[in-house]
C-alpha cells in the first residue's frame, strides 16, 4: 500500500500530521525553499516526538537538507539525530547549462561530497539512508534531469527516488512531466530496488494520478496546510489525504 508523507516545520505540525495518520513525517522549513533545511533543534524535537509515539512503525522521519550546492562548512554541518530514516539533498545549481551528458559527471562528485559531511558528523550514530531528489523543473534550476539522477541513485547508495519541483510558483509536478514519463521513471526505479516517491505541489485531486504513475510514497506540504505551503498543517486535511492514498485515490 502506498504511504503518505507530510512535510512539517515544527513539532506542533508533526503532532497534527501524526494525528491525521501520516506514514512519514518530513522535517523542512518551507520558507527556505523546496528542500529548506530546518533548524537542528526542530529535527531533534520531531525525532523525539516520533520516537515517543510508542509505535516505531507508525511514522518514519525524514529530513530535508537544502541544496548540495549550498552546503554548510564542515564545522557548521548539523547533526542528524538518531532515529531519522531518510535524508535528502537537492541538486539545484550543480549542473551548468548545456553540460555534456557524461558518465559520473561533476555534479555526482559534488553531491557525494556534500553527503559525506553529514555522514562524517553522524558517524556511529547514523541511522539514516539517502533519498535521491530529481527536480521535474530541472532545466529552470540547473539540476540534472530525472533520468540522470535515477541512473546515479542506486550506485550512489540511495534507497529511494523522489521527483519534486524546485520552484513553488503555482505549477505542480504534472505541469512539468507527463504521466507516461513519470510512470517510466517509477518502473525503472523499482527495477533498481528504489522506492518511488512523488511530490511537487500535489493536491488531493492529484493523488489518484500520482498513484497511477506508480508512486509508493505521495509527498505533500501545501495540500496538508490551511492556506498554502506556508500555512499550518491541518489534522483534518492530513486525514483526508491519508484516506485518499489508502483508498487508492478512489
Amino acid at each position: 500500500m502506498a504511504q503518505l508523507l507530510v512535510s512539517v516545520r515544527d513539532a506542533a505540525e508533526a503532532r497534527a500530521a501524526l494525528a491525521g495518520g501520516a506514514d512519514v513525517i518530513d522535517v523542512k522549513e518551507p520558507a527556505r525553499g523546496s528542500l529548506g533545511r530546518a533548524d537542528e533543534a526542530v529535527w531533534d524535537e520531531v525525532a523525539a516526538l516520533c520516537a515517543a509515539d510508542g509505535d516505531s512503525s507508525r511514522a518514519a522521519v525524514s529530513v530535508a537538507l537544502g541544496e548540495a550546492a549550498e552546503r554548510p562548512s564542515l564545522l557548521e554541518t548539523p547533526l542528524i539525530p538518531a532515529g531519522v530514516r531518510w535524508a535528502k539533498l537537492g541538486l539545484a545549481g550543480l549542473l551548468p547549462p548545456d553540460a555534456p551528458p557524461v558518465r559520473n559527471p561533476q555534479w555526482v562528485w559534488d553531491w557525494l561530497d556534500a553527503r559525506f559531511q553529514y555522514e562524517a558528523i553522524a558517524a556511529e550514530r547514523r541511522t539514516f539512508q539517502w533519498v535521491a531528489v530529481a527536480y521535474a523543473d530541472h532545466a529552470a534550476c540547473d539540476a540534472p534531469a530525472p533520468e540522470a539522477v535515477l541512473a546515479e541513485a542506486a550506485p550512489a547508495g540511495c534507497v529511494a527516488l523522489l521527483v519534486d519541483t524546485f520552484h513553488k510558483d503555482g505549477r505542480g509536478l504534472f505541469d512539468h512531466l507527463s504521466d507516461e514519463r513519470l510512470t517510466e521513471l517509477g518502473e525503472q526505479a523499482r527495477r533498481r530496488g528504489l522506492t518511488f516517491a512523488l511530490a511537487g505541489s500535489l493536491t488531493i485531486e492529484d493523488v489518484p494520478r500520482a498513484l497511477a504513475c506508480g508512486a509508493e510514497i505521495v509527498a505533500v506540504r501545501g495540500a496538508a496546510c490551511d492556506g498554502d505551503r506556508t500555512g499550518r498543517v491541518s489534522e483534518a486535511k492530513v486525514r483526508a489525504l491519508k484516506d485518499a492514498v489508502a483508498s487508492g485515490g478512489r
